[in-house]
């Protein structure tokens, strides 16, 4: 299974993700499409690592005809694409540590989507002064 997730910089708020079965362009494309439905007029800079899928002509053609620049982490500088890193690193050790192994898909799927909530919505962390994500990202509105 390939979990996929945009994260938007400001305030790392999880805009959307998407549950495929292996790395695929037409997944990659498909959290982007779900991205676009929360924030439809974004033609954002869309920073990746160098996973095959990111690399594909279909997700980069994807992305020119959404009106958006590309930039990947070079080769060997994981800290280029840390904000994602990061909070990878949290939804491991805050999240999946603390919860039951997902049995099947619609209960793994439920486990992500709780998460990516616990994390918009309820966890504040210091560097966004005492907010949430989604207090954080709202102050710009």
């Amino acid at each position: 299974m390939a979990l996929h997730v945009i994260l938007d910089l400001y305030g790392r708020y999880a805009l959307s993700y998407n549950i495929s079965n292996t790395e695929t362009s037409e997944a990659v494309v498909e959290t982007f499409n779900r991205a676009f439905k929360v924030e439809p007029d974004a033609h954002p800079m869309v920073h990746t690592d160098r996973g095959s899928a990111y690399c594909s002509g279909m997700f980069n053609d994807y992305l020119t005809g959404k009106n958006c620049r590309h930039s990947m982490s070079h080769p060997g500088h994981p800290w280029e694409n840390s904000p994602m890193e990061r909070w990878w690193n949290d939804f491991k050790l805050i999240w999946l540590q603390n919860h039951d192994r997902p049995k099947n898909l619609t209960e793994l799927d439920q486990l992500v989507k709780e998460a990516v909530d616990y994390f918009n919505t309820k966890r504040a962390y210091t560097s966004r002064n005492g907010l949430t994500a989604e207090q954080f990202r709202s102050q710009t509105a």
